[in-house]
């Protein structure tokens, strides 16, 4: 039998490289994509990471400055240096830090009375959200507390516990006619939205003076302005700004 050794010839070459190349592409471009995607992803959990550092700091009353105007714009390396901490990122971001003061100072030892032995009902704040137990009939929609009805004719009690690490902001309503004393811890803002209410602030070890904000802090990075990451939070600050 005699053997052919033309080999392939170059119609049958440039078919090959052709079907090569359709499936080699997508497969660069998937790859590249991949690696485009890792290194946002990367990126934007850094962000993160930069903008609940400054919260912390703000919390320790390190780098409040900048909460005296409603909008401020630094660089994080600048952040550090003012507050003598070091950037452990290997480079740096923009970042914009916008304030408001929604309490003026307050202090543990003014207008504080001891815990009651008792409550009709207790709210309990914490990272999971609002939990609710007790004699008093309350709904609990997002951060929102109804009380539809309170059966106790007088002398009604209400207790407000935070179980995070913030200083959480939540909302009542009073549907009832009758009046609710309500006991909060001080680390937690209570807007009465409506009924007839009274707040009372729990005793509290802690004398220092606090502010009370909100912030909003976008780290952006300094060469893509496209990926940011956003932090919205309500903080308590130590009133010694520097």
């Amino acid at each position: 039998m005699q053997r052919n050794n033309k080999g392939m010839s170059l119609l049958e070459i440039l078919v090959a490289i052709a079907l090569l190349a359709v499936v080699a592409i997508p497969l660069g471009r998937f790859f590249i994509g991949s690696v485009s995607f890792q290194a946002k992803n990367q990126k934007l959990s850094q962000d993160s990471e930069v903008a609940s550092f400054i919260v912390e700091q703000l919390k320790n009353g390190n780098g409040t400055n900048y909460l005296s105007n409603a909008t401020s714009t630094f660089k994080f390396s600048q952040f550090c240096n003012g507050i003598g901490a070091t950037n452990n990122f290997g480079r740096d971001f923009n970042v914009k830090l916008e304030s408001t003061k929604i309490s003026e100072a307050v202090s543990s030892s003014e207008n504080f009375i001891s815990m009651p032995d008792t409550y009709n009902g207790v709210v309990k704040v914490s990272n999971s959200g609002i939990t609710y137990s007790g004699d008093i009939s309350v709904t609990v929609d997002g951060k929102t507390v109804t009380i539809n009805n309170i059966y106790g004719s007088s002398n009604n009690k209400l207790k407000i516990e935070n179980e995070t690490s913030v200083f959480p902001e939540i909302n009542l309503k009073n549907l009832s006619s009758t009046s609710l004393n309500v006991y909060k811890d001080k680390d937690i803002l209570v807007n009465v939205l409506t009924g007839n209410i009274n707040q009372i602030n729990l005793n509290s070890s802690d004398n220092n003076v606090y502010n009370l904000y909100k912030i909003k802090v976008t780290v952006t990075e300094v060469n893509d302005n496209t990926i940011s990451n956003t932090l919205d939070t309500t903080i308590k600050v130590l009133d010694n700004l520097k």
